[in-house]
């Protein structure tokens, strides 16, 4: 079970929140080392956090910096290297550039792509930004309250999105060019309460092509065609 944990990090949302304000910038990223034991004293634990720091591009003069000393793009870096301390294969990114701002979001998604490619990571990478999506995603998944409703890889679902609610979420993308219009699919009627839902499709009573069995039972994610999965009874016909 320990070897599962050091193989998969997270980096969190917030990065006024999720990290420690009362430690420096070397402790918080060297703290992984210190409770798995990857160093074996204070000079390996020194060039690793330096090591660390480089890789995300956080100067070495930060490194007994404390948190409230620096800007939102440096203590999420500060979240990355604390994330990559333990030499993971698979991150758990939690929409970590919602709470930058838009320039330095960038950075940020520069970096971590860099990382991917240069560590052989893999990210789950969860955001409410369409745009980010398009971006750093070679597959999506699509969920409503909390089901799975499409999946597929990212050109292909943002040419043509299968499921109504994906269809609905991508016409809400602005199209950055005068003149152009996208028609846009208005949803109706109110969100259903998450807790404690009715059986059936949870999109159903906002859907413009539900059934009344819709309302009867969950719908199966099914592939609808090669590396197209989505969860909804008409889906062959969006196809």
């Amino acid at each position: 079970m320990n070897a599962l944990r050091t193989r998969m990090q997270m980096i969190f949302q917030d990065p006024y929140s999720s990290i420690n304000p009362r430690h420096t910038v070397a402790s918080i990223i060297g703290e992984p080392l210190k409770i798995h034991k990857k160093v074996q004293n204070n000079f390996e634990y020194e060039e690793r956090v330096r090591q660390l720091m480089n890789t995300v591009g956080l100067a070495e003069r930060l490194y007994d910096a404390y948190p409230h000393e620096l800007d939102g793009g440096r203590r999420q870096r500060i979240g990355i290297a604390r994330a990559l301390a333990l030499d993971p294969e698979f991150i758990v990114c939690d929409e970590p550039v919602s709470a930058l701002d838009v320039s330095i979001q960038a950075q940020i998604l520069n970096l971590l792509m860099d990382l991917q490619e240069k560590l052989g990571l893999t990210y789950l990478f969860i955001t409410h930004d369409l745009s980010v999506v398009k971006h750093i995603s070679d597959d999506i998944v699509i969920m409503y309250m909390g089901q799975i409703v499409e999946r597929g890889p990212t050109e292909e679902l943002f040419k043509k999105p299968i499921h109504p609610y994906g269809q609905a979420l991508l016409s809400a993308i602005p199209i950055p060019k005068l003149n152009s219009k996208r028609e846009r699919i208005i949803l109706k009627s109110e969100v259903s309460s998450p807790i404690n839902p009715k059986p059936g499709c949870r999109f159903a009573p906002r859907c413009a092509y539900a059934q009344a069995e819709c309302s009867v039972a969950d719908p199966e994610l099914l592939e609808v065609s090669p590396g197209r999965f989505a969860a909804c009874r008409l889906a062959e016909q969006f196809v």
